[in-house]
């Protein structure tokens, strides 16, 4: 029998053996529990939050695993979650880290009033914690309780600035954010709080341009609160950090009249108040708004626009040595781009581009278009699809502006390399992703999109004189549509007008551009229609008085150099010639076996907006059997303008054989938009036929033709001309012609021209070919393709066929045909190239005469 001291020994081991135990399992449990925290610190946020919501649902009272909870939460970035747990166990029941992680969970899910009331219990636990402190200010700016927001404020600036530099910046900052915080309205918080900085360190800004936007703020708020007091003394280290922040927040914005100011004031305070990387977004910014204040082309001397865009280069220089950050890299490079595209510096923006793809960096969307134009300009409109078609594909991310500006661009560099169709198709296909009225304005009046509007404009445009009557009628019904929605819209006035001109109607372009100047007469885009139409009508003094407003209002450089460029063309050196080499039969009468000629004129720059020196050269020769004739002209003279007419008045003389000099006289008068006459004088006769010439004969002629644009694709003519030969022959004859031109498709043109002709001599014994009478008409068909089309340069064939008959007196009437191809290079603008073969029959005195031709024409603007 066991005794009583033996139960009590055997019961009190086996207590101790349980309680062993149970130390031992929770030992192993705290490990378990602690191995989870450390897990989720490491980033293993989903296990460690099952893991710590089964401890809760085991203890749901315990008080660390819901602090560590809440805080877990936090840092996995579950913020409503954090907070909504919070809320659940209180505010009392979290410690202090995880009070702390719940107030910034409630400030991150826009909650300022709990996070406060966390802020607060932080505060009364630990008054020495700035950081709490800090946490209370901002919740209280966020909740709009600017007031009590100033006050944790200044006590922060006297009791935490002191003790520990940790706080300068994070305080200087937190006045920032107070300050742009201290209305109830968002849209003007960054020039709220860069007005108030201007306030405290710099009393004298009042008067400033930002100081004016500040006071205008608040009459408009006269709610607002009083501001809170800033009482110095306070440590330098703080003045440093706040004029530090000032200066930081005012080069994100632009303000670089403010930056130069406080700039100096760091620069006193020692080298490293800014570190390199903060520098380089200093540099950055105040050269991003120096050249959106260049291409706003303020009033002023064009040499202070261009030394903004020299300082914004030297500023985005010095940025990049500074920075290695990729995004701020690529904004510098960006900026860089733009610049040189606003000084209209193609090699360098191209240089440019090239630069910042070798380093990997993408560019955004504004200088995207700018490299696009410069590409465009350098006649490479394909590099330019394939840029804008990229930027365009990462466009997700992309604002409506950037967007809108890439497809417009995208849209001309479709239209550079001839593909209508293509470019029709996409900008039909974005405007129909925009609305025509983006909202409502003032007394419930529409407001056109600018997006639908800027799209709507260029599709009104797209068709160019070469296109068929249906696709021009769809660009006027448009253009027509257009103003019915926006009659006061000067851009779409402008494109009107633009639109008139391209197709030949320069008074109705003008007309349309003093619209616009009647109302705002600093409009230098409708100045440049003016401009133009002024040089399209050789009007050269009103051309140079447009130009000099132009550059006086501080027009776009890329306006003027392309106005420039047109006036350069158009009043400089033009060099122009033909050779022609035929083969024929012997009896045909007009060429013989064998013929050439050779033509060359060259015509001087304009002088004094009037007139310009002109010089001429042609030569010409045959075989006719055994005779072997050869004339050879030379002129010179002048041609003088007036508003839509010139003249030419040129000595001309024959000098094989020779004979004496005459006087010959030409002029053009354009009579109104698609109507213009020509009419010539001449006392020694070029048009007489080469035997004539070779006999010396010579002769007087008279020339009077009427041309006029009756539809948009279509011409029709008539001319009237003749001679008297001294062999007492007296030529008159006819013609008219009517022509219509067609687009079959991208890059292929049609043409169908009817011509019609008659001429009577009155003497046939002569020595030359002299029928009686010669009628003929001929109806051609021309089919042109483009091989290449890139901006001003291209490269197109061309095949005519024509076929007709000519009646000549005494024989009967005999079919004609003639077969040409020809090849025509365009080098740029004013400057052509063109080489053809052809082959033609014709009867001469009821005999049919074949004749072979090689030809090769150019006209180039020096």
């Amino acid at each position: 029998m066991v005794s009583k001291e033996a139960r009590v020994l055997r019961h009190a081991a086996l207590l101790i053996v349980i309680l062993a135990g149970s130390s031992a399992a929770r030992a192993g449990a705290l490990a378990e529990y602690e191995a989870i925290i450390q897990s989720a610190r490491a980033g293993a946020y989903t296990q460690a939050l099952s893991a710590l919501e089964n401890w809760s649902a085991a203890e749901p009272s315990q008080r660390r695993v819901n602090s560590d909870w809440v805080e877990i939460l936090g840092q996995a970035g579950r913020s409503a979650d954090a907070l909504a747990l919070a809320k659940r166990v209180g505010i009392l029941a979290l410690e202090p880290y995880a009070l702390k992680s719940a107030a910034v969970a409630a400030r991150n899910s826009q909650d300022p009033a709990w996070a406060v009331m966390a802020y607060t219990r932080l505060a009364e636990q630990d008054p020495t914690d700035c950081d709490a402190r800090l946490g209370l200010a901002l919740s209280l700016a966020d909740a709009d309780q600017s007031g009590p927001a100033g006050v944790v404020l200044d006590a922060l600036e006297q009791n935490c600035t002191p003790l520990t530099g940790k706080y300068v910046r994070a305080i200087a900052q937190a006045r920032t954010y107070w300050a742009a915080r201290r209305v109830n309205i968002r849209l003007p918080q960054d020039l709220l709080a860069l007005g108030w900085w201007s306030e405290k360190l710099d009393p004298a800004f009042q008067a400033s341009e930002t100081g004016k936007v500040e006071q205008a703020t608040q009459q408009e708020q006269p709610s607002r609160q009083p501001q809170s007091s800033w009482q110095p003394p306070l440590p330098e280290n703080y003045l440093s950090e706040a004029t530090r922040e000032a200066l930081l927040l005012a080069s994100t914005h632009g303000a670089h009249h403010l930056v130069r100011r406080w700039s100096a004031r760091i620069a006193q305070r020692g080298p490293g108040s800014l570190t390199g990387e903060e520098r380089a977004q200093m540099l950055s910014a105040k050269a991003a708004q120096q050249i959106r204040w260049a291409i706003a082309t303020p009033d002023g001397p064009r040499a202070d626009w261009r030394a903004l865009l020299h300082a914004a280069l030297a500023s985005l220089q010095q940025a990049a040595t500074l920075t290695q950050q990729p995004v701020l890299r690529a904004s510098i490079a960006s900026d860089t781009v733009a610049a040189f595209a606003e000084l209209g510096d193609d090699v360098n923006t191209l240089r440019q581009v090239e630069l910042a793809n070798a380093a990997g960096l993408r560019l955004l969307p504004y200088a995207e278009v700018g490299a696009a134009d410069a590409l465009m300009r350098a006649n490479q409109p394909r590099a330019a699809e394939l840029r804008l078609r990229a930027a365009l594909a990462r466009s997700n991310s992309t604002g409506e502006f950037d967007q809108r500006d890439l497809s417009v661009a995208l849209f001309y560099a479709l239209i550079d390399q001839g593909k209508f169709v293509e470019a029709r198709n996409w900008i039909d296909a974005r405007t129909a992703l925009v609305p025509a009225f983006s909202n409502r304005g003032l007394a419930g009046v529409q407001v056109e999109d600018d997006g639908f509007v800027r799209f709507q404009l260029a599709r009104s445009i797209l068709p160019s004189p070469a296109l068929d009557g249906r696709a021009f009628d769809a660009s006027r019904l448009q253009m027509s549509k257009l103003l019915r929605d926006a009659p006061f819209n000067p851009d779409v006035r402008l494109s009107e007008a633009e639109w008139s001109q391209a197709r030949g109607w320069p008074r109705a372009a003008s007309d349309k551009a003093q619209l616009v100047l009647a109302d705002k007469p600093d409009n230098t885009r409708a100045l440049d229609v003016v401009a133009r139409q002024a040089l399209d009508r050789g009007d050269f003094a009103a051309f140079e008085a447009h130009q000099q407003e132009m550059q006086t209002l501080g027009a776009h450089p890329l306006m003027l150099q392309r106005l420039q460029t047109a006036a350069d063309k158009q009043m400089g050196f033009v060099f122009a010639g033909e050779a022609v080499r035929g083969r024929g039969e012997a009896s045909d009468p007009s060429s013989g076996s064998s013929d050439s000629e050779a033509a060359l004129s060259l015509l001087s720059p304009v002088y004094q907006n009037r007139w310009r020196l002109k010089a001429r050269w042609r030569s010409s020769d045959a075989q006719f059997g055994n005779a072997d004739p050869t004339t050879q002209f030379f002129a010179v003279g002048a041609r003088f303008y007036w508003p839509y007419v010139w003249a030419e008045l040129e000595a001309v003389r024959r000098t094989k054989p020779e004979s004496p000099a005459g006087l010959r006289l030409t002029g053009q008068w354009q009579l109104a938009d698609g109507v213009s006459a020509y009419a010539a004088l001449a006392s020694r006769a070029e048009e007489l036929p080469l035997r004539g010439q070779a006999a010396r004969v010579s002769a007087t002629s008279a020339q009077l033709s009427l041309d006029w644009r009756a539809l948009p694709q279509t011409y029709v003519g008539a001319s009237l001309n003749g001679f008297n030969a001294s062999d007492g022959n007296h030529q008159r004859g006819i013609s008219a012609y009517a022509d219509q031109a067609y687009t079959l498709a991208d890059h292929w043109r049609a043409n169908a021209r009817l011509d019609m002709s008659h001429a009577t001599n009155s003497r046939i014994e002569v020595a030359y070919f002299s029928p009686r009478a010669v009628s003929s008409v001929a109806l051609t068909g021309v089919l042109a393709h483009d091989l290449v089309v890139s901006g001003q340069t291209g490269w197109t064939h061309k095949l005519a066929l024509s076929i007709g008959s000519v009646a000549q007196r005494g024989f009967e009437r005999g079919a004609s045909h003639s077969l040409l191809y020809e090849h025509e290079w365009r080098l740029g603008s004013y400057r052509t190239v063109s080489a053809a073969i052809g082959e033609s029959r014709r009867p001469y005195d009821g005999i049919q005469s074949r004749r072979k031709t090689f030809s090769l024409r150019w006209s180039l603007a020096l």
